[in-house]
């Protein structure tokens, strides 16, 4: 069983942006007026054309510093730089493969 987060009306107020950022992070927090149960903060579904939006669990892995995100530049941009008549990435990989298993006894 999931536990969800709660918060009085007092808290809420204090805490407002903190329990957003949980929210926004895919948590779900009740909200609660004398310990009665009046509203629930859920987090709402991806929004049309957010391709480009960074998905809430990679945020939380790069916030905790356990992954960088990449930029995600056009291919034309990461290829530049390599050694004239290089058509591909997978060109480089395949002569060193090949160069690999030719010095190996």
């Amino acid at each position: 069983m999931v536990m969800m987060k709660t918060a009085n009306v007092t808290s809420l107020r204090k805490h407002l942006s903190h329990l957003l950022d949980a929210v926004r992070h895919g948590e779900e927090v009740e909200i609660l007026d004398r310990n009665v149960p009046i509203a629930r903060l859920v987090p709402v579904g991806p929004a049309t054309g957010s391709k480009d939006k960074v998905p809430s669990w990679l945020e939380r892995l790069r916030r905790a510093g356990v992954v960088r995100v990449g930029s995600l530049k056009p291919v034309p941009e990461i290829l530049k730089g390599f050694p004239a008549g290089t058509r591909s990435l997978g060109d480089l990989a395949v002569k060193a493969i090949l160069e690999d298993r030719r010095s190996e006894p």
